[in-house]
């Protein structure tokens, strides 16, 4: 965010009386990258939880004394502490809130709006990485029912079982939708399904168009389904796994929608054309 005053390069501001960054930096800061320093700042203080009024007292208070011992500055602009550290402090809060990371101090009644780190949040300020909330973030929202199972245990750290289930969903989808027996799996039953010449499942007005479909149905278990299927496969971050999992949610809507307006509706003509494609 803009700064209304800008303070001193050398004031510097200290968070939760642990955590010291200079003032200009910390007003610069975007929500996520001041909510990440102040779950930080909580992990190390040795109070377990912590106001937003009161951390701010603190840190205007910190501010203050080092005004007063650089550069000969008595004060701090006070534009500063009443409009950019507050507005800061509040971004960043209610980052930390969204994602989960803070809630509600559980040693008090709650009654003076005091916060503690959650399990997610220590997690968090301990690999000083933002990546796990924010990709855990984006699965909550509207994703397919089916996806349920795979997004509790990406919420658990189980990345690899996650996008197995969520990839395992679509193929188990698939089958239903387009009356595929068992023998059919895998990229095979994806290529049968949505066969651009008589796929049950194949829509669109151009052949180009129903090739492509296939394929990426084809292409998504091929890649990240049958792997894991056969072997451990580590993913270098969870913003991949969830991404993974938002593409299945994808296909389980396409896969519905081609269902119901697939140019092959009855179900005699869909066992005829898995038949026919299976050969």
């Amino acid at each position: 965010m803009s700064i209304a005053a800008e303070p001193s390069e050398d004031i510097a501001v200290t968070i939760a009386e642990v955590l010291t960054v200079g003032a200009r930096e910390l007003g610069l800061m975007t929500p996520s990258e001041a909510g990440l320093l102040i779950a930080r700042a909580m992990h190390l203080s040795e109070k377990p939880e912590w106001s937003v009024p009161n951390m701010r007292a603190h840190a205007e208070a910190s501010a203050r004394a080092q005004a007063r011992r650089v550069n000969n500055q008595r004060e701090l602009p006070d534009a500063y502490l009443q409009l950019n550290l507050p507005q800061v402090l509040t971004d960043a809060f209610a980052w930390l809130i969204s994602r989960a990371l803070v809630g509600p101090a559980s040693l008090n009644s709650g009654a003076t709006g005091e916060y503690s780190l959650t399990t997610a949040g220590i997690a968090a300020a301990e690999s000083a990485d933002i990546g796990r909330a924010e990709a855990s973030y984006r699965l909550h929202a509207d994703l397919h029912p089916a996806l349920e199972e795979a997004r509790t245990l990406f919420e658990r750290g189980s990345y690899q079982t996650a996008v197995f289930a969520a990839t395992h969903q679509v193929e188990l989808r698939v089958r239903e939708l387009s009356g595929a027996g068992p023998e059919l799996y895998g990229d095979r039953l994806m290529r049968a399904a949505f066969n651009p010449e008589s796929g049950p499942l194949a829509t669109g007005d151009l052949k180009s168009e129903r090739e492509a479909i296939a394929n990426l149905f084809a292409g998504t278990i091929g890649a990240f389904k049958n792997p894991a299927s056969h072997r451990a496969v580590e993913f270098d971050h969870p913003t991949e796994a969830a991404d993974i999992i938002h593409l299945a949610d994808l296909l389980l809507r396409i896969a519905e929608r081609s269902a119901r307006t697939g140019a092959i509706g009855a179900a005699p003509a869909v066992a005829a054309a898995l038949r026919q494609n299976q050969t």
